[in-house]
């Protein structure tokens, strides 16, 4: 699926410490400033991530590694504008957190110089790699996309205005909110997946062995089902129906917009 919106450029903030390593640098181009601020914890003392934007993207990867690394990197019009962006990290028990925020004060000429930003890296060990990727991982932005590609455990992404793109999920959960934006999951497992978006389409890929029970509700939209082992489930409307067993459950929510389940073989 192609996202029919793009918010990119709508933007927020970073800066900051706690009881990680951090290092940052400076650089220009052109009139911008930015800073990067880079995380990194060992990935067998972490059992859960959450990353929290106000304005920026996130964007995770699984990948062979025995480290979580996070690269929080802040835009702003100029280097004094960057203080309006903070961050705040903690490592508590096995839980890694990162959140920040900008200071809705900041000396920016509104219309004339941008917003300042934060947007995030994320790299954790991936499914079927030596170190065990997070029980749990969870990523929200107001104004930003959320991708991900290769991770497992029990997912949450949640975005205001942003699409949502997560792709080769082995994850024991999936959940994601979003107001506007439209939603793509890839799962390479059966799980239960929950999406709700108010304005937005919802593109769901499944193995074609999947049998899940399957709960959908609209107001302005439609559904379709293909590839599956059931008959082609073709709807204007909302639907409630299980194919199969229906060992797990599908459910989305959706004001004005489509939902198309498809299964594939892996």
């Amino acid at each position: 699926m192609t996202p029919s919106l793009r918010r990119r450029e709508l933007l927020a903030g970073c800066a900051g410490a706690a009881t990680l390593a951090l290092a940052g640098c400076i650089s220009s181009e052109s009139l911008d400033a930015g800073e990067s601020v880079p995380l990194e914890a060992d990935a067998a003392a972490v059992d859960a991530v959450s990353v929290t934007t106000e304005n920026g993207d996130i964007d995770t990867r699984g990948e062979s590694t025995e480290t979580v690394d996070i690269d929080a990197r802040k835009r702003a019009a100029g280097e004094g504008d960057l203080e309006d962006v903070t961050v705040e990290t903690e490592q508590r028990g096995g839980e890694l957190s990162l959140e920040s925020e900008v200071d809705s004060d900041g000396g920016l000429l509104s219309g004339f110089d941008p917003t300042p930003r934060l947007t995030v890296d994320l790299v954790v060990p991936g499914s079927g790699t030596e170190t065990e990727t997070p029980d749990r991982l969870e990523w929200v932005t107001t104004n930003g996309d959320i991708t991900a590609e290769s991770v497992g455990g029990e997912v949450t992404a949640e975005a205001t205005n942003g699409d949502v793109e997560l792709d080769r999920l082995t994850a024991a959960s999936v959940t994601v909110d979003t107001t506007n934006g439209d939603v793509t999951v890839d799962m390479v497992d059966t799980a239960d997946v929950v999406v709700d978006t108010t304005n937005g389409d919802v593109e769901l890929n499944v193995p074609s062995e999947a049998e899940p029970e399957l709960v959908f509700d609209t107001t302005n939209g439609g559904v379709t089902v293909e590839g599956l082992d059931a008959e082609r489930v073709d709807t204007d409307g909302s639907t409630e129906t299980t194919i199969g067993a229906g060992t797990h459950r599908i459910e989305v929510t959706t004001t004005n917009g489509d939902l198309d389940i498809r299964g594939r073989e892996a």
